[in-house]
Order: structure tokens, then sequence, then C-alpha cells
């Protein structure tokens, strides 16, 4: 392929979002933040860690026009920690509904020191790997409601770093 994939594309090109939900990972900083941001201007939800979520609200109320704000619900959620993912995805089963977006975007960078999760694995490998494997599993029911309930198919995005090219 010759061209960039997504050149000339711009968020002025995001179709409304209305009646569609989406969930985010990490959407208190960076790229989630931005991506949680853009998609509340055009309708969803997010995943937020604990102890964040007031800080990145007020950043988005300064942002968002009061009439563009999306009914949003919040989910704590460790990635660390596959009982924090279970019980953040059983929330999100519980509501019935779709899920048409989910955005696997929360990670954690080279700690100084080698740390393991709650269920005793790496702790860069356990966030960033096995911790979104383990949502996108649990969520895959209501993927799959938005599958069968629109024309539209749902989205499962999950970003990564380009560390890896440093690597040999």
């Amino acid at each position: 392929m010759s061209e960039a994939v997504g050149q000339g594309w711009t968020v002025a090109d995001m179709p409304w979002q209305i009646g569609r939900r989406a969930l985010i990972t990490g959407a208190n900083s960076g790229i989630g933040y931005y991506a949680a941001l853009e998609l509340a201007r055009k309708a969803p939800m997010c995943c937020w860690p604990p102890g964040t979520r007031r800080r990145a609200r007020r950043r988005w109320h300064g942002c968002t026009p009061r009439f563009m704000r999306p009914a949003r619900r919040w989910c704590l959620l460790d990635l660390a920690s596959l009982g924090s993912v279970r019980a953040c995805a059983e929330a999100e089963l519980a509501r019935g509904g779709p899920l048409d977006l989910l955005i696997n975007n929360a990670g954690v960078y080279a700690p100084k020191k080698r740390q393991q999760t709650a269920d005793g694995f790496e702790l860069q490998f356990g966030t960033n790997v096995l911790g979104h494997f383990a949502l996108t599993g649990l969520l895959l029911p209501a993927l799959e409601r938005a599958a069968a309930s629109q024309l539209q198919r749902p989205r499962v995005v999950t970003l990564a770093s380009i560390a890896h090219k440093r690597g040999s």
C-alpha cells in the first residue's frame, strides 16, 4: 500500500456516534483522553484507573460544550488485576446493551524495577497484554449484540507503542 492509512482524515470527518456505545481504557490522559474527548463530542463512555476520574472530568467539562456532553458512565478498571477486569466487564454486561467500540489504550511502560500484577504476572505484560486480552474476551457478548443490532460492525482497537522498534 503506497498511501498512509487514514491520510487526509481528520476528527471533523468522524460521523456522529449518537446511539452508539464506546468503552475506552486509559481515558484519563494521552491518546485515550483525546480519543474519549472527541468521541464525547460526538457521543459514548470511558474506563478510568482509580483516582484519575475527577481530574479528567474537569478537563473535559472545560473542552466540551454543555449541550454536547453525552451521558457518561464511569467504570473503575485496574488492568493489572484480572479481578478488576472481570468486575468492570460484568458491570458493562449487566447493562445489557450492545458495545459498538472498545479502545484498549491504557498501559504501563518500563517500570524502574520488576513489579508483578495482582495475579503474579510481570506488570507491563500483565497490564498491557493480558488485561486487555481478558477485557476484550469478557466483553465479546456485548460486541456481538452490537453486531446483531446494526449495519455497522463493532470495532476493537488495541493501541501499542513503537518501543518495539528499539529491540533487536
